[in-house]
């Protein structure tokens, strides 16, 4: 296996790591505050849920791109 030399540096996916935590931490809120504000008939629940949707989903196809990629591939 190669070692990468800290010389050629490495890529850090800053939009995509963004949209991951975007999406896991609307995640987090849903599951910490669902219960109390009974779950998706909140508006402030269903803001998050919709959210936490898109961060994910949104993530997931950015880091399949093929111009966005750093050296971890997960498509």
């Amino acid at each position: 296996m190669k070692r990468a030399s800290l010389k050629s540096g490495f890529r850090i996916d800053y939009i995509g790591i963004a949209l991951i935590s975007l999406g896991l931490g609307s995640m987090q809120i849903i599951l910490d505050k669902g219960q109390r504000d009974d779950w998706l008939s909140s508006g402030f629940i269903r803001f998050f849920f919709a959210t936490m949707i898109i961060g994910i989903v949104a993530g997931i196809f950015w880091s399949c791109d093929r111009r966005n990629q750093s050296s971890i591939y997960i498509c």
